[in-house]
């Protein structure tokens, strides 16, 4: 993870976001809520191979967190399986950025 002075945070996705890489980027999210100046989290997942309902399912739930606290997360660059599975799940309102 990459944390600016401003308090946004990055992260890359790589390989599989299915049930196992899900638990384990949820425990690796859930160190970034212990952090008081983390408001704006970007998520770059150009190099995700393959995601599943469960990864869809931890970044829904880190959105709905980090919105509680007036936060924001961004999905960046999202690669063409987590592009598929938006499309089939919808995006949940998750904030897309595909630049």
């Amino acid at each position: 993870m990459i944390v600016r002075p401003d308090g946004e945070g990055t992260v890359l996705l790589a390989g599989e976001l299915d049930t196992l890489g899900a638990r384990v980027l949820r425990e690796h999210l859930e160190s970034w809520f212990l952090r008081p100046s983390g408001r704006r989290l970007v998520l770059d997942a150009s190099a995700v191979t393959f995601m599943d309902v469960a990864g869809l399912r931890v970044l829904v739930w880190a959105h709905e967190r980090l919105g509680e606290s007036g936060g924001e997360l961004v999905l960046r660059r999202p690669a063409h399986p987590v592009l598929r599975l938006l499309d089939v799940c919808g995006p949940h309102g998750l904030v897309i950025d595909l630049d």
